[in-house]
């Protein structure tokens, strides 16, 4: 058996050309693809449809689910409150009264009442 012959320098340059143009056309047909979903106008387009659908379908869910929301509401109001809820319900420290014992000259301790 005799060796193939190796294709002439002529065709092999013809079949790179012809590789090196199909992989341009490809990088053009990506690149335009990616400059349209990259397009602003579309992905605001896109993030207004998607806020709408999910604006509905959460609507639908609170009616349905009247107490979740309600305590889920309430949760977050304690959370933005919890400083002013915490100062209204904190103890404050009561000072024991001294009182001196009538009659009681002025170096005897005073008794504490609690």
């Amino acid at each position: 058996m005799s060796a193939p012959t190796p294709p002439s320098p002529s065709v092999r340059l013809a079949a790179a050309e012809a590789n090196a143009t199909a992989a341009r056309d490809r990088l053009t047909r990506d690149l335009a693809e990616f400059q349209a979903r990259l397009d602003p106008r579309l992905i605001a387009q896109a993030a207004v449809e998607q806020g709408r659908e999910a604006g509905l379908a959460s609507v639908e869910t609170a009616r349905r689910n009247p107490g979740a929301v309600a305590g889920a509401a309430g949760l977050v109001g304690i959370l933005l409150l919890r400083k002013p809820l915490r100062r209204l319900f904190r103890r404050k420290r009561k000072v024991p009264a001294q009182v001196r014992a009538p009659g009681s000259p002025p170096d005897t301790p005073p008794i504490v009442i609690k």
